[in-house]
């Protein structure tokens, strides 16, 4: 808990947070991040995806080569 002082009349104000307006702040930026992280996200899963078939398709060649 944080408080602050009002030294023209001498009251005390207490806050949950520090700078409150700081949360809507930091909410925004992440907010504005969003479409980026779903387009890395999307292109990470096309690799994955990708990685997936090559080693799919290496262990099955090893199978045949073996047989």
């Amino acid at each position: 808990m944080f408080l602050k002082l009002d030294t023209s009349d001498g009251t005390v104000r207490f806050y949950e947070e520090r700078e409150p307006q700081r949360n809507r702040q930091m909410i925004l930026a992440a907010l504005v991040l969003l479409p980026l992280v779903e387009s890395i996200s999307a292109r990470l899963d096309e690799l994955i995806e990708k990685v997936s078939d090559l080693h799919h398709s290496r262990c099955t060649n090893r199978r045949r080569s073996r047989a």
